[in-house]
Parts: structure tokens; sequence; C-alpha cells
């Protein structure tokens, strides 16, 4: 016996209602999840996403016509150029994909090392997925890496005087280029300038009112005016050049990394610069002899192995002589 439109229309109901009880289990995410595999992320963080898939399941849309709606949702349509394969790519670990993942975030590496700049794990995954996602050409690239340094440098020194013009302009990377380059070149002429001063020569450079051949020519004369023994070599080259020799006896004396020996320390690597000569009083480099004693008498030279079998031999020779003691 057939059934009345109201038994039938009460059995839809009755079903209707399964359906929705249906989908406040755990079943309903198992369902979802092989219905739909990847967006169950997107169901679970988008409000507009989950109403199309609930609705569409209890109201009995066909699977092609929720995946439709979905592609024409705000969501969807927000999306930027490659961020659908992006979030697809990250929630399914898709093998071939998340290579591509590492692959671009070398570039990203190579890109700000070639700037001048090195950022961290975090930095380099968020601009990754931003080059990824949004589709960026190579300026877009580098005004973004642009932007995380300078915000970057704000966090790590927030009393720093904020640079200028915007961070989201072409002219505030070259800044940023022009500074990171110069603090380079300054210590190369064994200053040791302030941010403040180097951001001010950016600024300078970026306005055209120096060049930056100018700069440099304003930090060889500096140099010269600090380390008169210098002045012949300087017109050649840097300290950095004058000093190469000196550095590496620094390290392999001191036992560490020669680009550990900073010149432009007074207290320490700098005595090297401001040396006088004991007869004379007149200001000279130290010759390798006097370089070596003095770095002896560093507290860093106690630690190295050198050191270290000298004391035992002076231990031993006195044992010998003596005989122990107690």
């Amino acid at each position: 016996m057939a059934l009345t439109k109201e038994q039938i229309a009460a059995q839809n109901k009755k079903d209707k209602q399964k359906r929705v009880a249906f989908t406040k289990g755990q079943k309903w995410y198992d369902y979802i999840t092989k219905k739909f595999g990847w967006l169950v992320d997107v169901y679970n963080s988008n409000p507009e996403v989950a109403d199309i898939i609930k609705n569409g399941y209890v109201n009995e849309v066909p699977l092609e016509d929720i995946n439709t709606n979905i592609t024409n949702s705000k969501w969807s349509l927000g999306l930027q150029v490659g961020e659908y394969d992006y979030l697809k790519g990250v929630s399914t670990k898709d093998v071939s994909y998340l290579d591509k993942i590492d692959m671009n975030k070398t570039m990203v590496r190579n890109q700000a090392a070639k700037a001048g700049y090195s950022l961290d794990d975090s930095d380099l995954n968020i601009l990754t997925a931003g080059f990824l996602k949004g589709g960026w050409d190579a300026t877009t690239l580098a005004n973004k890496i642009g932007e995380k340094v300078i915000a970057k440098a704000k966090t790590e020194s927030p009393n720093k005087p904020s640079v200028t013009p915007a961070a989201t302009t072409p002219t505030s990377l070259q800044q940023g280029g022009d500074a990171a380059s110069l603090k380079t070149i300054s210590k190369s002429y064994g200053l040791n300038l302030s941010d403040a001063s180097i951001e001010g020569y950016a600024q300078s450079i970026v306005a055209g009112t120096i060049s930056a051949q100018q700069v440099k020519d304003q930090f060889r004369n500096q140099a010269k005016s600090l380390y008169p023994a210098l002045a012949t070599q300087l017109d050649a080259g840097t300290v950095d050049d004058a000093t190469e020799s000196y550095r590496t006896i620094a390290a392999k004396t001191l036992g560490i990394d020669p680009t550990a020996v900073n010149f432009s320390d007074a207290t320490k690597f700098g005595k090297l610069l401001t040396y006088q000569d004991p007869k004379s009083g007149e200001s000279r480099l130290m010759n390798s002899t006097e370089w070596t004693q003095y770095l002896r008498g560093l507290s860093d030279w106690g630690k190295t192995k050198e050191a270290k079998d000298q004391y035992s031999g002076i231990i031993n020779t006195v044992t010998k002589l003596f005989g122990k003691v107690g």
C-alpha cells in the first residue's frame, strides 16, 4: 500500500532529523574526512564552508553540487593565486608539494643572503608560504624580505629611530640593503658606528644627498684619523686588508674563528691599531712578535691547548727539580 503524502513528509522529516543528529557525532568527521579529504581542516576553521558541507548533507545535496558551492564560496574566491594548492599540499602532506616548499624556502634564504640579510627559520617559513600562496614576483619577494628585516630590527631594538619611509615601499628595502652593506663596510675600516649613524647614512644615500662612494671615503678618513699608523695602507684598502695577517695570527694563537677577531673593539683586538712604540712614542702596528705576546697575555689564551701544555710543562719541570710537595 502506497504511503500518503503525510506519511512521506513525516518519514522525510524523521530521516532529516537523523542526518542532523549524525552531523553532531564523531562518525560525522570520519564521513566528511572520507568525502572531502583535506577540506576537513577548512571545515573546522571556516563557518561558511562548514555550513555548505553540513547543510548539503542534511538536505541531500549531491556531492558534486556541494563541491561546486565550496568553489563558489567567499572563502574560495578570496584565496590568493596559489593558496588553494598550498593548503591542500600541506594538509594532505603531499610529498611533492612539501619538496616544493623546501625548494622555495632555500630560494628565499638565498635571496635574503644576496641582499645581506640573515633570517631565522620562522621568518623563512612565513615568507615561503606567502610566496607560494600569493604568487609573488621577484620585486614583491624582495620587498617582503626587506619588511621582515626592518620589522625584526625594530623588535630587537625598540628604542631605535623608526625607519622611514614606510617599510612597505621599495625605498625602504633599498635603505635596508644599504644599511646592511654600510655596517659591513664600516667594520672593515675598524669603525664601531651606532645603528642610528648607519641608518642616517643609508637615508642620505636613498635621498640622493650623498653617494655610497662619498660615505666610503668618509669611513676611510675617519679610520686614518683613528689609526694614523695605517694611513698609507688605507689609501689602497681597508683596515681588514691591512690587518689580515694579524687576524690569522690571532685566530691561530687563541684557537678561535677568524671572523671573531674584531679590530673595531678598542678594548681587545683594536689594541693592535693604537699601539705606541715604547721608544719613540709614535703610533705603529705591533710587529708579529709583539702581537703574539699581547695575545698570550689575554685571558682567552689561558684556555687554549698551547697554554695548558705550557703550564703542564712548567709544573713537570718544577716537580723534577724539587720533587712533589706534600
